[in-house]
């Protein structure tokens, strides 16, 4: 199975010269969950042993969750716990639901501590050029599991607005594409990508009414559209998901004494040469997906 449909999403350089190239659908002719309950059948057709999902407790990965469940298809969430107590509460959505459902995940406990002390937060960046210390942990615990592994780590196509200007941009960060480097190197199997799997998904997303709306400035004060990407996720769902802020689980982190560690430091400062961020106005990407018609 491929980790991105065709390819069409295809980073290059690092830092400042961070690019990414996107191709773009001919049609869409379904909407976004339609898109997405396809991709979940595809998994579930080219599964090789169980399937297992990543699941934060957060948004996305509920979005994720509740698409496999609503298709019948038996999927094991698994819940990393960053001891001591540092993400409780996204893992504390993460058990509710879980339980809501009847479902008995696989929890993975991490000494968040240790896994710094140690160097080995280090020794994973340093060998993928990770610029974010959120991953690593997530890369040890992907080694872990054997089977299908499912991840909304891309998350949905992000939007923020650009204030000097006033205009509206869809982002993609140099980070989280080193997930797919990860998993090839591993000879890991699955789908990483879930959300934007496929070029359809990402400007189906895109193309949402709300996302428009929010693109048009209709919802003035929004800075981002992680308050709003709800709306989408529930168009067509019948899910009804929640609005609630968005947390990363690493907050607590940041407040303790281990994130002034030499080894999470690195990621203040030598880090940002792997930190790129490429950005593209909302209207001239969806103007490419138009004149590609």
């Amino acid at each position: 199975m491929e980790f991105l449909k065709d390819n069409y999403l295809r980073p290059y350089g690092t830092g400042k010269d961070f690019k990414v190239d996107i191709d773009v659908p001919k049609t869409i002719s379904k909407n976004y969950h339609e898109l997405s309950r396809d991709v979940a059948e595809l998994v579930y057709v080219n599964r090789q042993g169980k399937l297992y999902l990543l699941y934060s407790g957060g948004l996305d990965s509920e979005y994720v969750l509740s698409t496999f469940l609503a298709l019948g298809i038996n999927v094991i969430p698994v819940i990393i716990k960053l001891n001591p107590n540092y993400n409780d509460h996204d893992v504390g959505y993460a058990f509710d639901f879980c339980e809501s459902k009847n479902l008995k995940p696989i929890i993975v406990d991490i000494d968040f501590d240790d896994f710094v002390t140690s160097g080995k937060i280090l020794d994973l960046a340093l060998e993928f050029k990770v610029g974010a210390y959120q991953l690593p942990c997530t890369f040890s615990v992907l080694e872990k599991l054997d089977g299908t592994l499912i991840m909304g780590s891309h998350g949905n196509p992000h939007m923020c607005l650009n204030e000097e200007n006033d205009i509206w941009y869809v982002d993609e960060y140099e980070p989280i594409h080193k997930l797919l480097d990860f998993f090839k190197s591993r000879n890991l199997y699955g789908c990483p990508f879930f959300l934007v799997y496929t070029a359809e998904q990402y400007f189906s997303f895109l193309l949402d009414p709300a996302m428009k709306k929010l693109a048009e400035h209709g919802f003035r004060g929004k800075l981002g559209n992680n308050s709003t990407k709800y709306l989408v996720y529930n168009n067509g769902s019948g899910f009804d998901l929640a609005n609630r802020k968005k947390f990363t689980g690493y907050e607590n982190i940041e407040q303790s004494p281990i994130f002034q560690h030499p080894n999470l430091q690195f990621f203040k400062n030598q880090g940002k040469e792997w930190w790129g961020v490429y950005a593209i106005e909302y209207f001239k990407l969806i103007k490419k997906f138009t004149d590609n018609r």
